[in-house]
């Protein structure tokens, strides 16, 4: 599948509808994987067959099979175009919606924890069961900050603290699985997934916190430190410099992020106009094609 990948570095960037633009670039993958899902139920499937050179073999029978992951795909991919479907919809401001919406993420997120984890830490046996929770809960933190985007800030007439405690606790995680992606021996053999859509999010999160950290009419909780988290984005930005060589996606992250660094400086206020541009790269929408690399695909397929 061939991409033309725009190269204009002054186009404004704007991540928030990443998973919405991307399952449609990859509509007729996702089509033809959810037709051979059905047609494969009946067969089996474990950990001894492959399914597709996409799914990694676990390295023995105690790991999550090749069907529960498949089907943990499948399920998030319904979900996520639901979510698409409501937030691009008129029902978007809907709370009825939003929590119901938020519980399936949260009840998805409970399933990957009894699949992957023992006793909630990850287990240095199954190393790839590790690799699939953070991917997995990395789609899961971006399709809150979709999800709840229109409630997060004081200045919206549909404001929810709720909603702005979700993006906060959303983008820390998904730092925080970038962070893990990055440093952690036990997923040393994933490295290659920060090329793609996990740093793509990573920066999504990095502006989802910042608009929070920005939003100075309403004072965050108490129990938060606004100073923690503008060191989590300034570690983000020396995780994406290192990164840069290594595809577009991390080069490009990289130069909103020093941006952003730069306006921010060490927590003072930003100027009105820089402050609604920045405000804007977690509001708008923009074509995700122009963040991908020729070999994102591969990536997109995980």
């Amino acid at each position: 599948m061939q991409l033309k990948v725009k190269t204009n570095p002054d186009h404004p960037i704007r991540p928030a509808a990443l998973v919405c633009r991307s399952d449609e670039i990859c509509r007729s993958v996702g089509l033809r994987f959810e037709d051979g899902l059905s047609d494969g139920l009946s067969d089996g499937l474990s950990d001894g067959r492959s399914v597709s050179h996409t799914v990694l073999q676990s390295p023995n029978r105690s790991g999550p099979t090749q069907m529960s992951v498949m089907m943990a795909k499948l399920r998030l991919f319904r979900l996520s175009t639901r979510i698409c479907r409501h937030i691009s919809g008129p029902s978007r401001l809907d709370q009825r919606s939003l929590h119901e919406l938020d519980t399936e993420i949260a009840g998805e997120q409970a399933k990957w924890d009894s699949m992957y984890m023992v006793d909630g830490s990850p287990s240095i046996l199954v190393p790839n069961g590790y690799a699939y929770w953070c991917v997995l809960q990395t789609y899961a933190h971006h399709l809150y900050l979709l999800l709840h985007r229109p409630f997060h800030h004081s200045k919206a007439t549909s404001f929810l603290m709720t909603s702005r405690e979700r993006c906060i606790s959303s983008s820390i995680a998904m730092l925080s699985i970038h962070k893990q992606l990055y440093e952690a021996p036990l997923l040393q053999d994933f490295f290659w997934l920060l090329n793609g859509l996990t740093s793509l999010k990573a920066l999504h999160a990095a502006m989802a916190l910042n608009s929070c950290i920005q939003d100075v009419a309403t004072a965050v909780d108490i129990g938060y430190s606004l100073d923690s988290f503008r060191a989590e984005i300034e570690a983000l930005t020396f995780r994406m410099k290192a990164l840069a060589d290594r595809s577009k996606i991390c080069s490009r992250a990289h130069q909103v992020l020093d941006r952003l660094q730069t306006h921010t400086g060490s927590g003072n206020a930003l100027m009105t106009d820089t402050s609604t541009e920045i405000e804007n790269l977690f509001e708008d929408w923009t074509d995700v094609r122009e963040w991908l690399d020729t070999n994102m695909m591969d990536c997109m397929n995980y």
